[in-house]
């Protein structure tokens, strides 16, 4: 399975990921960990051109998976969504009513269906839990987590947690609790800009494949090896070269 975070509309990085896994969905599996959208570098905004494409694949290939990021879920809520000093959910809006003009709004919806159908998180069969941030450690139970968008995208606080929650706004023990919870060893996720890979007290995994303060990394994670902790992850980590 091949984990990949945070592309943020840059198409370029994109291509070069899609490069690894076109041709092989038949087999591999893909995990897009959500903000895929909202370019934040200061080049071109390819975010139209990449969810067309995330989309697509995720439609037509079973093995293709998409997670929620809040980039996303800003759309559903509502929510502004700055980086840089600048609202990127009021920025793409506008993009979209420039680039489609007449035809933007029923565009738009198109896209607000497809995060409607996106999970928050994903778990493998050897104990990876892989969702964009969080984690949020006070649900009672697996159901609460599963279902979590039932309850809405606005005023929805453990979703908005597991939208945006980084390391310093949850404990070791709150970690600890949330993989407990899910029957889960080892976390994975985005969302944090770090320079390719860093771990977070021995238990989760940040990646950043796209969006980097260094180089980008992305996972290869074997779906039969045992994983107990970060450690037995970081063999599994590549690098965009």
């Amino acid at each position: 399975m091949l984990v990949i975070t945070d592309i943020h509309g840059n198409l370029e990085d994109f291509k070069r990921y899609e490069s690894i896994f076109k041709g092989c969905l038949d087999q591999l599996k893909v995990v897009i960990t959500g903000d895929f959208i909202h370019e934040l570098d200061n080049n071109y905004d390819g975010s139209v051109e990449v969810l067309e494409r995330v989309k697509c694949y995720y439609h037509q290939y079973p093995n293709f998976h998409v997670l929620l990021g809040n980039h996303e879920w800003a759309h559903l809520a509502d929510e502004p969504a700055y980086k840089l000093g600048v609202d990127q959910k009021r920025a793409f809006e506008s993009y979209l009513r420039e680039r489609f003009g007449g035809k933007w709004g029923s565009k738009f919806r198109s896209y607000l269906e497809f995060f409607r159908e996106l999970p928050v998180a994903i778990k493998t069969g050897n104990g990876v839990i892989i969702s964009h941030a969080g984690p949020y450690s006070h649900f009672k139970n697996q159901e609460e987590l599963r279902n979590i968008t039932l309850a809405g995208y606005r005023g929805n606080k453990p979703l908005e947690k597991m939208m945006l929650n980084r390391p310093g706004n949850y404990s070791k023990e709150d970690l600890e609790r949330f993989l407990e919870l899910v029957g889960c060893k080892v976390m994975v996720a985005g969302h944090t800009i770090v320079g390719g890979v860093d771990t977070v007290y021995g238990k989760q995994m940040i990646l950043s494949s796209s969006l980097s303060s260094g180089r980008k990394a992305y996972l290869e994670l074997d779906l039969e090896a045992e994983i107990n902790d970060v450690e037995d992850l970081i063999p599994m980590v590549r690098w965009l070269e």
